[in-house]
């Protein structure tokens, strides 16, 4: 479901952008941008590779379609540990670049809602790591299972 969305956004800004560029002034591009300036009106690739949105949106593309792909059954069926790796770092840095993706336009505060915003995620991420390690240090010290017969006939 995220996979979807992700795409439909990600087109709906490929197509929006595209307009918005087009029919505003510098000036209007700049005020929407905040942070990112631009001295002449610019092109599309400079708003996909020259701006934080844009390249943080590149790169949740990549994580969401590396985090799919990898939960196919025929990827997860062969290679477990690929797809648990790929789960244990994407999902932390998803959580991470969403906030810098859209933080620039969060009521106008680039830093301090990063600040209040990344120690959330960071405990999110800690408590997922937590229980990551210890289901591994679990698995790794695994205990046979000992069974208890009843000597009465």
């Amino acid at each position: 479901m995220i996979f979807m969305f992700s795409w439909i956004h990600t087109i709906g800004h490929l197509a929006g952008s595209y307009v918005g560029i087009t029919s505003h002034s510098l000036e209007e591009v700049n005020e929407k941008l905040m942070y990112k300036k631009f001295k002449t009106k610019p092109k599309y690739w400079e708003l996909l590779f020259k701006t934080t949105p844009g390249i943080t949106g590149i790169l949740l593309l990549i994580v969401i379609n590396m985090l799919t792909f990898a939960s196919f059954y025929k990827c997860w069926r062969k290679c477990f540990q690929i797809f648990s790796l790929v789960h244990a770092i994407g999902v932390p840095m998803f959580l991470i670049m969403m906030v810098v993706h859209g933080s620039e336009s969060w009521f106008n505060w680039h830093f301090p809602l990063t600040i209040i915003t990344v120690p959330f995620l960071v405990a999110i991420f800690l408590f997922y790591f937590f229980f990551r390690i210890k289901d591994m240090l679990c698995w790794w010290f695994v205990i046979e299972d000992i069974s208890i017969t009843s000597n009465r006939e």
